[in-house]
């Protein structure tokens, strides 16, 4: 059996691991995440010529077949997410209230904090979307392909 543990390049938009398959028969990955995840307009799985190669089977298989204690329907896992959001939120929410009652609407303060946490917002979503804007335009220099 042959083990791989890949580290991600930061560097680049993909990562690619050529795993040496030398017999038909099963083969299995073990990963922190689902790869589908991380899928932009491209299968994260190809065979030799480029097709895609599909699993015939992964864990956990079903939600019916999980036998967890901590099986959530549907409706329950979405209240919980949107509960769990709320709290998270919580206290922005607080500080946003007790800013806008101490301090002058007006002031110089004010206004540069406003500023400020705009900017943060829009720098945070461009950073969070030009890689992926990048990966989907398909401008990936074929360095990095491999």
């Amino acid at each position: 059996s042959t083990n791989y543990e890949v580290d991600m390049d930061s560097n680049a938009y993909l990562t690619l691991v050529k795993v040496n398959v030398t017999s038909s028969g099963p083969y299995v990955f073990f990963m922190e995440h689902n790869p589908s995840e991380f899928e932009g307009s491209d299968h994260y799985l190809k065979d030799y010529d480029g097709e895609d190669v599909t699993a015939s089977a992964t864990e956990p298989a079903t939600a019916s077949s999980t036998t967890s204690k901590y099986k959530l329907g549907k409706s329950k896992a979405t209240g919980l997410a949107v509960l769990a959001t709320f709290v998270t939120c919580l206290p922005t929410l607080v500080v946003i209230f007790v800013a806008w009652y101490t301090f002058d609407v007006n002031s110089v303060l004010f206004k540069a904090l406003s500023g400020f946490g705009a900017g943060v917002l829009c720098a945070a979503a461009a950073l969070h979307i030009y890689p992926e804007a990048i990966g989907m335009l398909g401008s990936i220099p074929e360095s990095e392909l491999g």
